[in-house]
């Protein structure tokens, strides 16, 4: 179930653009830096590498990352269940 909400977060970012010429350039807000993890600690986990994959990564020229990328990443927001951890890119 949470690999498809994931998939799901993924394919609706993939669909979203980034028209501002203003925004963040890539590796601004590398995993791994506490934003929108729950844990706030400054280790990478699931949820803070698909919140910067999807507002530094998200173009049509970069392909899909592999699964080994993100497949060992703790999860403590979909364990604890946190439903407002990816409220930020929504």
């Amino acid at each position: 179930m949470r690999i498809a909400i994931v998939l799901a977060c993924l394919l609706a970012a993939a669909a979203c653009g980034d028209d501002s010429p203003n925004g963040p350039s890539d590796g601004q807000n590398p995993p791994g830096d506490g934003s929108g993890s729950g844990s706030g600690s400054g280790e990478a986990t699931l949820t803070s590498y698909v919140i910067d994959l999807v507002t530094n990564h998200t173009v049509a020229t970069e392909d899909a990352k592999p699964y080994a990328d993100f497949s060992s990443l703790p999860d403590p927001d979909g364990s604890g269940n946190d439903l407002t951890a990816y409220s930020s890119l929504f």
